[in-house]
């Protein structure tokens, strides 16, 4: 009995072992698979055939910085021919300055999205500056939606033609601001909220200790909103042929367009379905009315074509270098999550490099709605 015993468990051992190293060896090869296929994707990259057109989704968000991928959406950008929905904004303005001046690429297409992005008003700045650098090198640019909301409107209205589906709206009535007041539900519950701040502007804390928006943040939110929207027209007054205060009455006055409407007061050029707006890109890049689709290559893919990666690393060796900092997220104390901007974290990172001698200046973005105080002082000294 005591040698079946042995020999059993014996054989439980070897059969555990066998299986754990199966296991980890299947677990290596997965890895060594995926890494194989990322690596030669990362060395050849895309190639952009001729008399391509460049296609900017307008679903993509652009950030400072790259978002944290987690385990799956890592493996899923290894495996897949195309990157994430987001990219970075230096990426995507490299890109489109690269695009503007590649003779392979003779235009650009803005595909409108009804999941737009959740692109930054500053950053959308940048990528309409850019969009309009790469018009003015003469190559065509044509932006579709179905409906056109007026964040999709701001890069869309940059466009040589703008064309909006038979059945779309185009929404133009100005900006608004609106916050819950809990304070009231608080009472209910008898909920207490103490706090201390300093100045009656100091607004962040008006929906835990009042019922209705304090004369003081109206004024300022007002401000905040009539400043972006005054740039906002004087932005796309020109492109479009029309002044300011042509373009105040249309969204005093009307505000939701229908197609029809939208072409009547110059907002779009044209009304069309998609069908027609794809014959065009087929002929503009030479293919046949049979054709499935136009030769393209995404703003995503673009951004990682060798020649463009290339001229957008620069001199990697040189003794004579900028370095750029992204600070986005809450201000916290100590080293911060990547979401956040750690106080210690920044700070550490700002005294290396001004300790590094090939670093000559340094150019700091900040993207955050504030937060410690204490962490953004201790910023100061490095």
């Amino acid at each position: 009995m005591k040698d079946f015993f042995k020999y059993t468990f014996a054989s439980l051992i070897g059969s555990l072992l066998g299986i754990a190293l199966i296991v980890g060896l299947g677990f290596g090869g997965l890895i060594f698979i995926v890494g194989s296929i990322a690596s030669k994707a990362k060395d050849i990259g895309p190639q952009v055939k001729d008399k391509s057109v460049l296609v900017f989704d307008l679903a993509t968000n652009i950030t400072d910085t790259r978002p944290i991928s987690n385990t799956g959406e890592a493996l899923q950008e290894a495996l897949s021919g195309d990157q994430p929905a987001t990219i970075t904004l230096r990426k995507a303005i490299n890109a489109l300055d690269a695009a503007a001046q590649d003779e392979k690429i003779i235009g650009l297409y803005i595909k409108g999205s009804s999941t737009p992005g959740r692109t930054g008003l500053a950053n959308l700045q940048e990528i309409r500056q850019a969009l309009q650098r790469f018009g003015e090198t003469g190559k065509k640019i044509i932006a579709y939606d179905v409906n056109w909301t007026e964040r999709e409107y701001y890069l869309g209205s940059v466009a040589d033609e703008v064309v909006i589906n038979p059945m779309g709206v185009i929404e133009f009535n100005g900006l608004s601001s609106q916050t819950m007041f809990l304070s009231g539900a608080f009472d209910k519950f008898g909920i207490g909220v103490q706090v201390t701040r300093v100045g009656k502007y100091k607004s962040a804390v008006e929906p835990f200790i009042r019922q209705e928006i304090s004369p003081e943040n109206r004024q300022q939110t007002l401000q905040l909103l009539r400043d972006i929207w005054g740039e906002y027209l004087q932005t796309i007054a020109p492109g479009r042929g029309l002044t300011i205060q042509q373009l105040q009455a249309i969204a005093n006055e009307q505000g939701i367009l229908m197609a029809d409407a939208a072409v009547d007061s110059k907002l779009v050029d044209r009304v069309d379905y998609y069908d027609e707006v794809l014959s065009e890109l087929k002929a503009l890049t030479g293919k046949e009315e049979d054709d499935k689709t136009f030769t393209q290559i995404s703003l995503n893919n673009y951004t990682r074509v060798p020649e463009v990666v290339e001229v957008a690393s620069g001199d990697v060796n040189s003794k004579n270098k900028i370095a750029v900092v992204y600070a986005e997220g809450e201000i916290v104390n100590g080293a911060g999550t990547p979401r956040q901007i750690g106080g210690d974290r920044l700070a550490k990172e700002l005294r290396r490099l001004r300790l590094d001698d090939k670093v000559k200046a340094v150019v700091l973005r900040v993207n955050s709605p504030g937060g410690s105080a204490s962490a953004a002082v201790s910023t100061d000294n490095t």
